[in-house]
């Protein structure tokens, strides 16, 4: 007994093959699913309480207070000045110191109308400022001018006698009688004496 039966294939290409019993295929086209779009569950975002903390003021740790600053007077430092040497003073040239002439050292004169004259030589020109000092003096005293002169000669006046002298001559620089200074060194010192006359001695007349 021949039973119908029925094969249904599933082709590849999405065609259904239906097999009956007598060996009749036919294709049925397969129904295309239709996508069922599956709904996703949606997240519901629930905000979470996040406690909110109460800011705390820092500590502050007070700070030493700056050192006032007192400035340094600076001392002002004090110049030192250079040590100076001292610049010699130029020694000034003096003129050959005069020679005397007469009297001859140690010379006596007699009586009060003695000529007594002081000569010397010097080798030199006096300016117009210059002059010869003559210089006399007694034992024991200091020396001193009695007379400037241009010539080289003096005579002695009576004033000096009597007495034992010390004579010497210095070419010096002077105006107006006042000295300025000496251009010379003196000449050697000379001595000369001026006595009084001796009384004559009396002879006695025999009896």
């Amino acid at each position: 007994m021949n039973r119908a039966f029925s094969v249904l294939f599933v082709a590849a290409s999405g065609m259904v093959l239906l097999i009956n019993g007598c060996s009749t295929a036919t294709l049925v086209p397969r129904e295309t699913p239709t996508p069922t779009s599956t709904q996703m569950p949606t997240s519901t975002c629930t905000a979470t309480h996040t406690p909110t903390s109460t800011p705390v003021p820092p500590t502050l740790t007070p700070v030493p207070p700056m050192p006032t600053y007192t400035p340094t007077a600076t001392s002002t430092p004090t110049p030192i000045p250079p040590t100076l040497t001292p610049t010699p003073s130029p020694t000034p040239k003096l003129y050959p110191a005069p020679t005397l002439q007469s009297p001859a050292d140690g010379q006596s004169y007699t009586g009060r109308g003695a000529a007594i004259i002081l000569r010397w030589s010097w080798n030199g020109q006096l300016g117009p400022d210059e002059y010869y000092d003559v210089q006399v003096w007694r034992d024991g005293e200091t020396p001193q001018g009695i007379a400037w002169g241009k010539e080289t000669s003096y005579q002695l006046g009576s004033m000096f006698y009597p007495g034992k002298y010390n004579w010497r001559i210095v070419v010096i620089r002077g105006e107006d009688g006042r000295w300025e200074k000496d251009l010379s060194p003196p000449s050697e010192t000379g001595t000369f004496s001026w006595h009084r006359p001796q009384a004559p001695t009396l002879t006695p007349c025999p009896p």
